[in-house]
Protein backbone atom coordinates (compact mmCIF):
# COMPACT_ATOMS: atom_id res chain seq x y z
CA UNK A 1 0.00 0.00 0.00
CA UNK A 2 1.08 3.88 -0.78
CA UNK A 3 1.92 5.81 2.00
CA UNK A 4 -0.02 8.13 3.77
CA UNK A 5 -0.14 11.50 5.30
CA UNK A 6 -1.50 11.56 8.99
CA UNK A 7 -1.98 15.14 10.22
CA UNK A 8 -2.84 15.33 13.35
CA UNK A 9 -4.51 18.58 14.11
CA UNK A 10 -6.24 18.20 10.68
CA UNK A 11 -9.39 19.79 12.04
CA UNK A 12 -7.50 23.17 13.70
CA UNK A 13 -7.15 26.21 11.50
CA UNK A 14 -4.07 25.57 9.96
CA UNK A 15 -4.50 21.78 9.68
CA UNK A 16 -7.29 21.98 7.82
CA UNK A 17 -4.86 24.16 5.16
CA UNK A 18 -1.88 21.70 5.11
CA UNK A 19 -4.48 18.85 4.35
CA UNK A 20 -6.32 21.39 1.43
CA UNK A 21 -3.01 21.94 -0.17
CA UNK A 22 -1.67 18.18 -0.17
CA UNK A 23 -5.40 16.68 -1.48
CA UNK A 24 -4.57 19.69 -4.56
CA UNK A 25 -0.54 18.06 -4.79
CA UNK A 26 -1.79 14.84 -4.27
CA UNK A 27 -4.79 14.59 -6.67
CA UNK A 28 -7.24 13.77 -3.94
CA UNK A 29 -7.81 12.71 -0.05
CA UNK A 30 -7.04 9.26 -0.54
CA UNK A 31 -3.72 9.70 0.89
CA UNK A 32 -4.44 12.04 3.89
CA UNK A 33 -5.96 10.81 7.17
CA UNK A 34 -6.79 13.40 9.79
CA UNK A 35 -6.17 12.46 13.33
CA UNK A 36 -7.15 14.25 16.60
CA UNK A 37 -9.56 14.36 19.05
CA UNK A 38 -12.29 14.85 16.54
CA UNK A 39 -10.76 13.05 13.97
CA UNK A 40 -11.10 9.78 11.83
CA UNK A 41 -8.19 8.46 13.60
CA UNK A 42 -8.97 9.45 18.08
CA UNK A 43 -5.81 10.67 18.77
CA UNK A 44 -4.47 12.88 22.07
CA UNK A 45 -1.49 14.39 21.43
CA UNK A 46 -0.68 13.86 25.25
CA UNK A 47 -0.56 10.34 24.68
CA UNK A 48 -0.12 9.38 20.82
CA UNK A 49 -0.16 5.48 22.10
CA UNK A 50 -3.01 4.65 19.60
CA UNK A 51 -1.06 5.75 16.12
CA UNK A 52 1.36 2.97 16.56
CA UNK A 53 -1.21 0.72 15.21
CA UNK A 54 -1.76 3.25 12.03
CA UNK A 55 1.83 4.16 11.32
CA UNK A 56 3.48 2.12 8.31
CA UNK A 57 6.51 2.40 6.92
CA UNK A 58 7.10 5.12 4.98
CA UNK A 59 4.14 7.93 6.11
CA UNK A 60 4.42 10.98 6.50
CA UNK A 61 3.07 12.11 10.27
CA UNK A 62 2.27 16.56 10.18
CA UNK A 63 1.65 17.76 13.73
CA UNK A 64 -0.29 20.71 13.30
CA UNK A 65 -1.88 20.25 17.10
CA UNK A 66 -1.17 24.67 18.42
CA UNK A 67 0.42 25.67 20.15
CA UNK A 68 2.94 23.12 20.54
CA UNK A 69 1.95 23.50 24.84
CA UNK A 70 2.74 19.05 24.70
CA UNK A 71 5.64 16.57 24.73
CA UNK A 72 6.88 16.11 21.52
CA UNK A 73 9.29 13.16 22.62
CA UNK A 74 6.67 10.23 22.87
CA UNK A 75 5.26 11.15 18.99
CA UNK A 76 8.60 11.41 17.27
CA UNK A 77 9.51 7.57 18.70
CA UNK A 78 6.42 6.23 17.51
CA UNK A 79 7.07 7.80 14.14
CA UNK A 80 11.04 6.54 14.29
CA UNK A 81 9.97 3.26 15.68
CA UNK A 82 7.71 2.43 12.63
CA UNK A 83 10.11 4.41 10.11
CA UNK A 84 7.48 6.93 9.50
CA UNK A 85 8.74 10.52 8.86
CA UNK A 86 7.51 13.54 11.19
CA UNK A 87 6.67 17.15 10.42
CA UNK A 88 5.41 20.13 12.64
CA UNK A 89 5.06 23.83 12.26
CA UNK A 90 6.24 24.93 15.32
CA UNK A 91 8.10 27.92 16.21
CA UNK A 92 8.22 27.50 20.25
CA UNK A 93 12.17 27.07 20.36
CA UNK A 94 11.62 24.55 24.09
CA UNK A 95 9.60 22.35 21.85
CA UNK A 96 11.86 22.18 18.84
CA UNK A 97 15.09 21.60 21.63
CA UNK A 98 12.90 18.83 22.77
CA UNK A 99 12.74 17.48 19.31
CA UNK A 100 16.12 17.58 18.53
CA UNK A 101 17.67 16.44 22.10
CA UNK A 102 15.93 13.13 21.32
CA UNK A 103 16.69 12.42 17.85
CA UNK A 104 20.58 12.98 18.73
CA UNK A 105 19.99 11.16 21.95
CA UNK A 106 19.23 7.94 19.59
CA UNK A 107 22.98 7.93 18.50
CA UNK A 108 23.38 4.39 16.23
CA UNK A 109 20.22 4.08 15.85
CA UNK A 110 19.31 2.43 12.43
CA UNK A 111 17.81 5.61 10.92
CA UNK A 112 14.75 5.42 8.70
CA UNK A 113 12.91 8.51 9.44
CA UNK A 114 13.20 12.07 8.14
CA UNK A 115 12.43 14.79 11.37
CA UNK A 116 11.35 18.13 10.48
CA UNK A 117 10.51 20.90 12.60
CA UNK A 118 9.57 24.14 12.43
CA UNK A 119 8.44 23.31 9.02
CA UNK A 120 6.42 27.08 8.54
CA UNK A 121 7.23 30.29 7.41
CA UNK A 122 9.87 30.72 10.03
CA UNK A 123 11.21 29.28 10.16
CA UNK A 124 11.10 26.79 7.82
CA UNK A 125 10.67 28.79 4.57
CA UNK A 126 12.34 31.89 5.53
CA UNK A 127 15.86 29.50 6.11
CA UNK A 128 15.29 27.93 2.38
CA UNK A 129 14.71 31.34 1.06
CA UNK A 130 18.15 32.86 2.45
CA UNK A 131 20.06 31.55 -0.17
CA UNK A 132 18.52 34.05 -3.05
CA UNK A 133 19.93 37.42 -1.26
CA UNK A 134 23.24 35.73 -0.83
CA UNK A 135 26.56 36.90 -2.49
CA UNK A 136 29.38 34.89 -3.19
CA UNK A 137 32.51 35.95 -1.51
CA UNK A 138 30.79 39.37 0.86
CA UNK A 139 29.83 38.53 4.43
CA UNK A 140 26.87 39.95 5.44
CA UNK A 141 26.78 42.19 9.15
CA UNK A 142 23.02 41.99 9.76
CA UNK A 143 20.29 39.33 8.84
CA UNK A 144 16.83 40.10 9.39
CA UNK A 145 13.36 38.96 9.43
CA UNK A 146 10.09 40.63 9.14
CA UNK A 147 6.42 39.23 9.41
CA UNK A 148 3.61 41.22 8.99
CA UNK A 149 0.36 39.83 9.50
CA UNK A 150 -3.09 40.74 7.96
CA UNK A 151 -5.63 41.34 11.30
CA UNK A 152 -9.14 40.63 8.68
CA UNK A 153 -7.43 36.42 8.84
CA UNK A 154 -9.72 34.16 10.71
CA UNK A 155 -8.00 33.77 14.39
CA UNK A 156 -7.62 30.71 16.79
CA UNK A 157 -7.02 30.27 20.24
CA UNK A 158 -3.56 29.17 19.45
CA UNK A 159 -2.33 31.67 17.04
CA UNK A 160 -3.63 34.27 19.73
CA UNK A 161 -1.47 32.21 22.60
CA UNK A 162 1.84 31.57 20.66
CA UNK A 163 1.53 35.66 19.75
CA UNK A 164 1.01 36.91 23.34
CA UNK A 165 3.38 34.63 25.59
CA UNK A 166 6.95 35.70 24.20
CA UNK A 167 5.70 39.59 24.94
CA UNK A 168 7.70 41.25 27.37
CA UNK A 169 9.85 38.44 28.22
CA UNK A 170 13.39 38.62 28.70
CA UNK A 171 16.36 37.33 26.63
CA UNK A 172 20.04 38.46 26.35
CA UNK A 173 19.44 41.78 28.58
CA UNK A 174 16.36 42.83 26.50
CA UNK A 175 12.65 42.15 26.08
CA UNK A 176 10.44 41.08 23.39
CA UNK A 177 8.55 43.66 21.60
CA UNK A 178 10.17 46.40 23.52
CA UNK A 179 12.67 47.22 20.57
CA UNK A 180 10.94 48.92 17.26
CA UNK A 181 11.75 48.42 13.43
CA UNK A 182 10.21 50.37 11.15
CA UNK A 183 10.69 49.57 6.84
CA UNK A 184 8.62 50.45 3.80
CA UNK A 185 7.26 48.06 1.39
CA UNK A 186 7.96 47.50 -2.27
CA UNK A 187 4.16 48.58 -2.20
CA UNK A 188 5.04 51.86 -0.79
CA UNK A 189 3.10 50.89 2.57
CA UNK A 190 4.67 51.64 6.13
CA UNK A 191 5.27 49.00 8.75
CA UNK A 192 6.08 48.79 12.57
CA UNK A 193 7.63 45.75 13.70
CA UNK A 194 8.42 44.36 17.45
CA UNK A 195 11.44 42.38 18.60
CA UNK A 196 10.06 38.36 18.27
CA UNK A 197 12.39 35.31 19.34
CA UNK A 198 13.33 33.29 16.01
CA UNK A 199 14.19 29.31 16.23
CA UNK A 200 16.61 26.87 14.83
CA UNK A 201 17.82 27.29 12.51
CA UNK A 202 17.77 30.83 13.02
CA UNK A 203 17.86 31.62 16.04
CA UNK A 204 20.67 34.20 15.25
CA UNK A 205 19.11 35.94 13.11
CA UNK A 206 17.01 39.25 14.49
CA UNK A 207 13.08 38.44 14.22
CA UNK A 208 10.63 41.57 13.57
CA UNK A 209 6.84 40.78 13.83
CA UNK A 210 4.35 43.54 12.93
CA UNK A 211 0.30 44.11 11.54
CA UNK A 212 -1.12 45.80 9.03
CA UNK A 213 -2.56 48.38 11.52
CA UNK A 214 -0.29 50.24 13.94
CA UNK A 215 -2.84 50.15 16.67
CA UNK A 216 -2.16 46.46 17.04
CA UNK A 217 1.34 47.08 17.83
CA UNK A 218 0.93 49.68 20.00
CA UNK A 219 -1.73 47.46 22.03
CA UNK A 220 0.56 44.84 22.30
CA UNK A 221 3.33 46.95 23.31
CA UNK A 222 0.91 47.84 26.69
CA UNK A 223 0.16 43.95 27.11
CA UNK A 224 4.10 43.15 26.68
CA UNK A 225 4.51 45.10 30.33
CA UNK A 226 1.94 42.59 32.59
CA UNK A 227 1.82 38.94 30.45
CA UNK A 228 5.45 37.96 31.39
CA UNK A 229 3.74 38.02 35.20
CA UNK A 230 0.92 35.73 33.92
CA UNK A 231 1.48 31.84 34.15
CA UNK A 232 1.47 29.64 31.33
CA UNK A 233 -1.43 27.63 32.04
CA UNK A 234 -3.30 31.03 32.85
CA UNK A 235 -2.94 32.72 29.50
CA UNK A 236 -3.79 29.77 27.44
CA UNK A 237 -7.17 29.93 29.33
CA UNK A 238 -7.09 33.51 28.57
CA UNK A 239 -6.67 33.23 24.94
CA UNK A 240 -9.33 30.31 25.15
CA UNK A 241 -11.85 32.40 26.66
CA UNK A 242 -11.28 36.26 24.85
CA UNK A 243 -10.87 34.61 21.24
CA UNK A 244 -14.22 35.35 20.18
CA UNK A 245 -13.83 39.23 21.32
CA UNK A 246 -10.85 39.34 20.19
CA UNK A 247 -11.84 38.32 16.78
CA UNK A 248 -14.45 41.63 16.65
CA UNK A 249 -11.16 43.18 15.90
CA UNK A 250 -11.04 41.47 12.16
CA UNK A 251 -13.51 43.86 11.13
CA UNK A 252 -10.92 47.09 11.43
CA UNK A 253 -7.91 44.52 9.58
CA UNK A 254 -7.25 43.70 5.99
CA UNK A 255 -5.86 40.55 4.65
CA UNK A 256 -2.65 42.14 3.73
CA UNK A 257 0.24 39.96 4.65
CA UNK A 258 3.93 40.46 4.16
CA UNK A 259 7.17 38.79 4.69
CA UNK A 260 10.77 40.42 4.29
CA UNK A 261 13.91 39.11 4.94
CA UNK A 262 16.71 41.82 4.62
CA UNK A 263 20.23 41.45 4.36
CA UNK A 264 22.78 43.66 5.04
CA UNK A 265 26.50 43.28 3.50
CA UNK A 266 29.64 44.42 5.07
CA UNK A 267 29.43 47.24 1.93
CA UNK A 268 26.63 48.66 3.70
CA UNK A 269 24.33 47.14 0.72
CA UNK A 270 21.32 46.02 1.27
CA UNK A 271 19.79 43.01 -0.53
CA UNK A 272 15.78 42.49 0.35
CA UNK A 273 13.21 39.74 -0.71
CA UNK A 274 9.83 40.48 0.08
CA UNK A 275 6.84 37.80 -0.41
CA UNK A 276 3.51 39.95 -0.38
CA UNK A 277 -0.23 37.88 -0.26
CA UNK A 278 -3.62 40.11 -0.40
CA UNK A 279 -5.54 36.59 0.06
CA UNK A 280 -5.19 33.44 0.90
CA UNK A 281 -2.13 34.82 2.89
CA UNK A 282 -3.03 32.00 6.30
CA UNK A 283 -1.90 29.52 3.45
CA UNK A 284 1.44 30.70 3.87
CA UNK A 285 2.69 29.06 7.18
CA UNK A 286 0.55 25.83 5.88
CA UNK A 287 2.67 25.77 2.56
CA UNK A 288 5.95 24.50 3.70
CA UNK A 289 4.63 21.42 5.43
CA UNK A 290 2.54 20.63 2.57
CA UNK A 291 5.51 21.02 0.24
CA UNK A 292 7.97 18.39 2.27
CA UNK A 293 5.55 15.79 2.56
CA UNK A 294 4.53 15.50 -0.94
CA UNK A 295 8.38 15.24 -1.32
CA UNK A 296 8.87 12.47 1.19
CA UNK A 297 6.24 10.17 -0.22
CA UNK A 298 7.77 10.98 -3.71
CA UNK A 299 10.95 10.14 -2.27
CA UNK A 300 10.51 7.20 -0.20
CA UNK A 301 12.41 3.98 -0.90
CA UNK A 302 14.80 6.14 -3.18
CA UNK A 303 18.46 6.46 -2.51
CA UNK A 304 17.50 10.19 -2.38
CA UNK A 305 15.17 9.97 0.76
CA UNK A 306 16.67 11.91 3.46
CA UNK A 307 16.56 10.75 7.42
CA UNK A 308 17.76 12.42 11.16
CA UNK A 309 17.20 16.39 11.33
CA UNK A 310 16.38 17.90 8.20
CA UNK A 311 15.02 21.27 7.08
CA UNK A 312 13.02 22.27 3.61
CA UNK A 313 16.24 22.93 2.26
CA UNK A 314 17.22 19.89 1.95
CA UNK A 315 14.20 19.21 -0.51
CA UNK A 316 13.75 22.32 -2.14
CA UNK A 317 15.62 24.94 -3.69
CA UNK A 318 14.92 28.73 -2.91
CA UNK A 319 13.93 29.42 -6.63
CA UNK A 320 11.55 26.32 -5.93
CA UNK A 321 9.65 28.00 -3.49
CA UNK A 322 9.77 31.26 -4.95
CA UNK A 323 7.94 29.75 -8.11
CA UNK A 324 5.35 27.94 -6.06
CA UNK A 325 4.08 31.09 -3.93
CA UNK A 326 4.05 32.86 -7.39
CA UNK A 327 1.79 29.99 -8.47
CA UNK A 328 -0.35 30.81 -5.60
CA UNK A 329 -0.67 34.24 -6.27
CA UNK A 330 1.70 35.49 -3.62
CA UNK A 331 4.31 38.47 -5.03
CA UNK A 332 7.85 37.36 -4.45
CA UNK A 333 10.25 40.52 -5.00
CA UNK A 334 13.94 40.47 -4.80
CA UNK A 335 15.85 44.71 -4.71
CA UNK A 336 18.28 45.92 -3.57
CA UNK A 337 18.06 49.07 -1.82
CA UNK A 338 20.25 51.86 0.28
CA UNK A 339 22.11 51.51 3.52
CA UNK A 340 18.98 53.14 6.26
Amino acid sequence: MKPRVIIIGGRGLQGRRVASLLEEALGGPERIVIAGRRGPVKLNVNDPGTLEMELRAGDVVIDAAAPYRHDPRPLVRICVNAHAHYIDLSQDPYFQAKIKEFVHALGEHPFKSAIMTGCSTVPGMVDALMPLLARPGVRSISQSIMLSMGTRNKLSSAMLYSLLRPLGRRYNGGRWWYETLVRKLGDGRWRRYGGFPATWPLSQIQFWSGFDRRAYWYLLRLFAVVLPLVPDQVLWRLCQISRPFVSVLRLFGTHRSSLRIEIIDEYYKVRAMEVRADKDNLMLPSMPAAWAAKRLLYHHGTEEAKVGIVTLRDFMTAKDIAGELQEHGHVVQVRREEKF
